[in-house]
């Protein structure tokens, strides 16, 4: 919408129009007009209330109604901004084993709100009220989508004698079948002869199944070199490279997935950037390896570097993260400004529900998040390995990839 800002001293937010207001009370930002070491201390104790039919971190449940004017409650928009700004990531000292930000620290998981995009209720409340008081500005237009990306961990399975014996080692050690076993040698003839595609090779099937859905995948691809920790190929082999630009050629969408140590080290990402637009000038897109972010320092230093991230989403579970189904701008905090980095909620990802998880439970997760999302007209940000499709652990979901994409593809 056009609009015009306003500042006053009285604590609430009022959205004027033809002379009639729509009004919230101000509950967070009017006690913050000079601290600008805003961070976790200020989310900390934050609970959820109820309120009209969405819940809250500010205000309370309830609507005053007059000719010219609706009266909630609620604080939405302060709600909507520590949701967004991931104020309670920002400078927390709590992390996981790996670094992140514990997911069951979350606002929305402690109560249970993980699967709701609260942020997009809010808007709804708002939009109804400018409706009801006979608004007549047409609303921006959106449809729903499928954003469906691939995080590159692996490139070949078979191409190297070390990860032929840990395949066989792991057939044996950890999944103790001598049937597996004898499939994977089998496999490893079949690949080596010429007459069979490594497991992991899955790209252009990937892409097939896409472009019969008419969607644009996006692949990320990792940077490390050999010898830096948790390396797994090299963006610079030719394999790789004609793998890339096949991708390219194709028009599908290719990204950068930083490394392990990139999320709290900016020099590292910037020489990871740097391999990466050797093999893709023009990329753009990243999402952060193990999903490991961190506020501020991962956002400091992605800002430079790309435009767009996907990284906020559940290691374990899904839901909505950051409680929207919308692309945004994220927000830095230490220089109170919104961020040039705009942020694709991630919602779902394969081994965030695992191998385990039968294929009508692992679907109706699916559905249940593309349900929520078209209601909104949202973008469903669907993560799925590419090494995930032909493995043994994988194979029951791999056979069911086409079908399930076509239905999360599908419109309404």
């Amino acid at each position: 919408m056009n609009y015009n800002l306003e500042w006053h001293d009285e604590a609430e937010w009022r959205i004027e129009f033809e002379g009639k207001n729509i009004i919230m009370p101000d509950l967070y930002f009017a006690q913050h007009k000079e601290d600008r070491s805003l961070n976790h201390s200020d989310a900390r104790d934050l609970q959820f209330r109820e309120s009209n039919g969405s819940h809250a971190l500010f205000g309370q449940d309830g609507i005053e109604k007059e000719e010219n004017s609706i009266r909630f409650k609620a604080d939405f928009i302060a709600s909507a901004f520590v949701l967004l700004s991931r104020l309670e990531e920002n400078e927390s000292p709590l992390d996981d084993r790996y670094g992140r930000f514990p997911i069951a620290n979350l606002l929305v998981k402690k109560a249970g709100l993980e699967k709701r995009p609260l942020v997009n209720e809010y808007l709804e409340l708002i939009w109804s009220a400018f409706q009801e008081l006979g608004f007549q500005q047409k609303r921006k237009k959106r449809n729903y989508s499928l954003n469906l990306t691939h995080d590159v961990d692996q490139f070949r399975r078979y191409d190297e004698a070390g990860k032929l014996i840990r395949a066989l080692g792991g057939d044996i050690i950890r999944r103790k079948s001598a049937s597996v076993f004898l499939k994977t040698i089998k496999r490893i003839l079949a690949v080596r002869a010429g007459n069979a595609k490594d497991p992991y090779d899955s790209f252009e099937f990937i892409m097939d199944v896409s472009e019969k859905n008419n969607l644009k995948s996006c692949f990320y691809f990792m940077c490390m070199e050999k010898g830096e920790f948790d390396w797994r190929y090299n963006i610079s082999d030719p394999k790789v490279q004609a793998e890339i630009d096949r991708i390219a050629e194709r028009g599908h969408r290719l990204g950068i997935h930083p490394g392990w140590n990139t999320f709290l080290d900016a020099d590292r990402m910037s020489e990871e950037m740097k391999r990466a637009r050797l093999a893709v000038p023009s990329l753009a897109d990243g999402r952060q390896h193990y999903l490991k972010f961190r506020f501020p320092e991962s956002l400091t230093s992605l800002e430079k570097e790309i435009e767009t991230d996907s990284s906020l989403g559940f290691d374990s579970g899904y839901g909505f993260r950051s409680s929207v189904c919308y692309p945004y701008s994220l927000y830095h905090f230490q220089e109170r400004r919104k961020s040039s980095l705009r942020e694709h909620p991630l919602i779902l990802m394969d081994t965030a529900l695992g191998f385990k998880m039968s294929t009508e439970e692992f679907k109706a997760a699916c559905l249940e998040m593309k349900n929520e999302v078209q209601k909104y007209n949202g973008e469903f940000v669907l993560l799925w390995h590419p090494n995930n499709l032909w493995v043994h652990e994988w194979q029951v979901h791999g056979d069911e990839y086409a079908a399930l994409i076509e239905e999360l593809s599908a419109k309404a």
